[in-house]
This record gives structure tokens, C-alpha cells and sequence, in this order.
């Protein structure tokens, strides 16, 4: 059983570790001529079949509670077909979207073309074929959930370990495991293993054009959110993207973002000084880089 995934966003979060759980214990207690476990490193290769799995959200108006699909697909672990598919709903009231840790505290978004193929391989009809990407990165992919697990568990010192492991295969360079050596190294006070990672996460960004971090602002605002916690590193990421943009002779278009409270006016105007904000930031400390924002 592979982790369940935000079906737009690419993330793990309450609600997918709860249908994990829930997946595990039901087909368990069910089939219990059939071994069933979680994706780990150690089983992957031998598996019969893998299970994938995604919540996507259907609704998203202000006015009433959001509607889930859950999805899940069976790929036969040899052929690689997709031989079962089926398809639940869900309310608003009973699924908690909130990423997990190791999601909410990465810096990179994650939606690589990894994560894609999962999230297309949950939704693949029977009898077609699961994504190539998705089942080639299998193994990546079960450490990668060993080392979220672990940093989630606060082992630090041994989600270091299994990410290392993993970017030291041919096959490793993925961001979520940049984003684990980063966050990681950051728990275990080790700032330059943290730049190194960092950097090597805006490098795969740039050569895959799918470069994406996250800058938090107070509400309403262009001013960084407060708490060191989360705003104190974002000196060294700037510096960072900025250095690897001139390096790669990369030109860089910058978003925007807002809430969706408030009016459509006003928020595009914050989106808009938001984007700006950063490209100043970025000038400042790289003025040679305004030519290519």
C-alpha cells in the first residue's frame, strides 16, 4: 500500500495518513490470506501488487463544505496494468486537508513528475497501464516514506540516514528527497548540510522548470511572516535561488499568491505586490539577476 497522496496538491496530510491506516487495517482484517503491509524498502520489489490511493478535493466554494473523491487503483506489480479501480466520496466535515509535518515544513511544493504519475496511476482505469515514472521510482519512493515517517516521529538523525541512502542512488535525485536532507539537517542544527540540500533542490528545480518555494506573508501584507521559525531561513534561500538562477542563466517568472477571503480586486493587487516583493528582494541581493525576472 502506497501513502495516499493530495490528489491536487501532491501532499500527505491527516487525511491521507487516516486512510492509510484505515486501508491497512480493513484489507487486513479482510483478506488475511493476503499479506498486506506499507510501502517499505524492503518489500517493494517483491510485491505482488501495489495500491495507490488519492483524495482530490471536488468543491471548493466558500459557501458549503468541500466534497472528496477518493480514488484508489490496483496495479499488478509485474505487468504493471492497472487490474482493479474504484472510486468513494466524501464531505467536507470528516476530511482534514492540513499537510503533515514533513510537507508543512518543506520549502520546496513537491508536485514533480514523480508525485504526478501516483497521482495518475490512483485514477487509471482497469486495464490500462500505470505511469512508467510512478513504477520505475518505487524504491525511491519507499524510502522517501521511511524518511518522512521518521522526521515526522522526530528522528532526525535517522531520517538523515535514509535520505542519504536514497540521494546516493543513481535514481535518487527527487525533490522530496532534497526537501528531507534540508529539513532534516535544519532539525539537527547543521545549517551547511542545509544550504548544500537547498541548493541542490533549486538546481533540480531549475533544470526540470518546475522550481517552487514557499514564502510565507503575514495577512494582508508583503511582509514575511514573523516567527523565525519559518521566515528565518528565507535570507539563505534567496541568496541560494538567486545564485543558482545566474548560474543556470535561468530566467525566473514569480507568483503571487493570496487567500481566498477577502475581494477579487484586492487580492489580486496583494498577489501582484507579493511577486514584486520578492523580485526586489532578489535584486537586492543579486542585482546582475533583474534581467532575468
Amino acid at each position: 500500500v502506497d501513502n495516499a497522496l493530495d490528489g491536487l496538491t501532491g501532499q500527505q496530510t491527516v487525511a491521507t495518513r487516516t486512510l492509510d491506516e484505515r486501508l491497512l487495517s480493513r484489507v487486513t482484517a479482510r483478506f488475511p490470506a493476503i499479506q498486506v503491509s506499507p510501502i517499505s524498502a524492503g518489500d517493494v520489489a517483491s510485491a505482488r501488487f501495489i495500491l495507490t490511493t488519492t483524495v482530490t478535493v471536488l468543491d471548493q466554494s466558500q459557501n458549503k463544505s468541500s466534497s472528496y473523491r477518493l480514488s484508489f487503483s490496483l496495479t499488478d506489480g509485474r505487468s504493471g496494468i492497472v487490474v482493479a479501480l474504484a472510486a468513494a466520496q466524501a464531505t467536507g466535515e470528516t476530511v482534514d486537508i492540513t499537510p503533515t509535518s514533513f510537507y508543512r515544513d518543506s520549502p520546496s511544493l513537491v508536485k514533480d513528475r514523480t508525485v504526478e504519475g501516483q497521482i495518475r496511476t490512483a485514477q487509471t482505469p482497469a486495464g490500462s497501464a500505470a505511469d512508467g515514472v510512478y513504477l520505475s521510482s518505487l524504491s525511491v519512493a519507499a524510502l522517501i516514506a521511511e524518511g518522512s515517517r521518521l522526521y515526522e516521529a522526530a528522528q532526525y538523525t535517522e531520517a538523515l540516514a535514509v535520505y542519504e541512502t536514497a540521494v546516493a542512488r543513481p535514481d535518487g535525485r527527487h525533490m522530496r528527497v532534497y526537501n528531507g536532507l534540508y529539513l532534516s539537517n535544519v532539525q539537527l542544527g547543521r545549517m551547511e548540510g542545509a544550504e548544500q540540500a537547498f541548493g541542490r533542490l533549486v538546481q533540480l528545480g531549475l533544470a526540470t522548470n518546475a522550481l517552487s518555494v514557499k514564502f510565507l506573508f503575514r495577512p494582508g501584507s508583503t511582509e514575511f511572516w514573523p516567527d523565525p521559525k519559518i521566515s528565518g531561513p528565507y535570507p539563505m534561500w534567496l541568496r541560494v535561488v538567486a545564485r543558482e538562477s545566474i548560474a543556470a542563466k535561468a530566467c525566473i517568472t514569480i507568483v503571487g499568491h493570496s487567500s481566498r477571503t477577502g475581494s477579487e480586486q484586492s487580492n489580486d493587487r496583494l498577489s501582484v505586490s507579493r511577486a514584486a516583493s520578492i523580485q526586489r528582494r532578489l535584486e537586492v541581493v543579486a542585482p546582475e539577476i533583474a534581467r532575468q525576472l
